[in-house]
């Protein structure tokens, strides 16, 4: 199952090293996600992602709804 945390950091206007500070987590990490080269993050990795994304852990795994946003 495929996780959408560039389409949510993006959403957020955020860079990966932003996120990667604001979720307390390795820059290195946010990377590896996103190229999938880490398919199963631990869990504790998704909340705190999610935390700092302001969602619900399992909402990474749902492409963020882009309608009647503005850019």
């Amino acid at each position: 199952m495929p996780i959408y945390l560039a389409e949510w950091r993006k959403y957020r206007f955020l860079t990966q090293r932003e996120l990667a500070n604001a979720a307390s987590v390795a820059h290195r990490t946010i990377v590896a996600i996103e190229a999938a080269e880490v398919t199963e993050p631990q869990p504790r990795t998704l909340r705190k992602l999610a935390a700092a994304l302001q969602i619900e852990p399992g909402q990474l795994y749902e492409r963020p709804n882009l309608e009647g946003r503005e850019n």
